[in-house]
């Protein structure tokens, strides 16, 4: 429902608009702006409390409640292992927009605009740890489809936590590689704001817009989940009309179930992401556009903390051998 509310309120400002593509005239009553601040206000005191609940907490239970099924044996320790380390990145990630961004922001605390080292720091980080939270996602899929399409050549494989180990590291790796150019591209301008410099953006930060930011952190991880998570639906399904039922098969089943909701999840969020930050680029004084351009700005962030917040919560709903592991692990459930 709020996602929806959001959207309907953005329509209804775009219907009061009246814009060309060569001189911006719109005429506005100031409820409707004041509207929207405080639409805007709203949002990020959610994104605030997602950051608290859900990346915090969340994640923090989710590395718990991982360590403790592998410890059990409920879970094989190459999955535990990109579990918990999907978790950090989530932390990572959900924690800077939704708390340092969106929260601080509320009590007029912009940290990214404090000084040039903080800029570069923040967009670095938050590029990082975004891509980072991708790329062990798309390693996990891999994971669970090779487990699945050959699982007795996956049973059989005597470095599995070598390998799980070396494809959290290389994701790792190769986020924070891919993000780096966003130290030399930040500067504050001006205005006091944290922003991509003239200079580099005329020398490289298009090519890196373009090709790497699009490419490696959208279209790569989502292609491989998507494509992954089709042969997981179709290999789940054999399975169960084979009734292979024995517990090593229904252990990893249930594994790959939670990492079916986390992925499909991910796709919905960065699919959101990625339509509200088209209107999030305009540069203009006007008031009810700059509020309009908070408001596709905010949703954004909204999509993309939800992405990193949800994790824990769906694998409680959707993971009947999670929850009993969490809820053992609290002492609210027997053996």
């Amino acid at each position: 429902m709020f996602p929806t509310f959001i959207v309907i309120c953005t329509i209804l400002c775009l219907k009061s608009t009246h814009c060309s593509n060569e001189t911006v005239k719109i005429d506005y009553d100031e409820d409707l702006v004041e509207t929207l601040k405080v639409v805007n206000v709203i949002i990020r005191w959610i994104d605030g409390i997602l950051a608290v609940t859900g990346c915090f907490f969340g994640n923090l239970f989710t590395y718990l409640t991982a360590s403790y099924m592998q410890a059990h044996g409920q879970v094989n320790v190459a999955s535990a292992i990109f579990l918990r380390w999907l978790a950090v990145a989530d932390f990572l990630s959900g924690f800077w927009d939704g708390l340092v961004r969106a929260w601080l922001s509320l009590f007029d605390i912009k940290i990214e605009q404090m000084n040039v080292w903080f800029c570069k720091f923040g967009v670095f980080h938050n590029s990082a740890s975004t891509r980072a939270a991708a790329y062990v996602l798309s390693a996990f899929t891999i994971d669970r489809c090779f487990a699945l399409m050959a699982p007795i050549r996956y049973r059989n494989m005597t470095k599995v936590v070598t390998y799980a180990r070396c494809m959290c590291i290389g994701a790792y790796v190769l986020a924070y590689l891919f993000a780096s150019p966003k130290v030399y591209i930040m500067d504050i301008n001006a205005k006091g704001k944290c922003v991509q410099s003239a200079e580099a953006h005329q020398t490289f930060s298009e090519y890196h817009k373009l090709f790497i930011s699009y490419f490696a952190l959208m279209f790569l991880p989502s292609a491989v989940i998507f494509f992954c998570n089709v042969v997981i639906i179709f290999s789940l399904r054999k399975t169960s009309s084979a009734k292979k039922s024995d517990g090593k098969n229904k252990q990893s089943n249930s594994v790959t179930r939670l990492l079916l909701s986390a992925s499909f999840f991910f796709l919905i969020c960065n699919i959101c992401v990625t339509l509200c930050s088209q209107f999030t680029y305009k540069t203009t004084e006007n008031e009810l556009e700059v509020q309009i351009k908070n408001l596709f700005s905010g949703v954004s962030n909204f999509f993309s903390v939800s992405n990193n917040a949800a994790n824990f919560f769906l694998y409680i709903i959707l993971g009947p051998s999670f929850r009993k592991a969490f809820l053992q692990m609290c002492g609210l459930a027997g053996k």
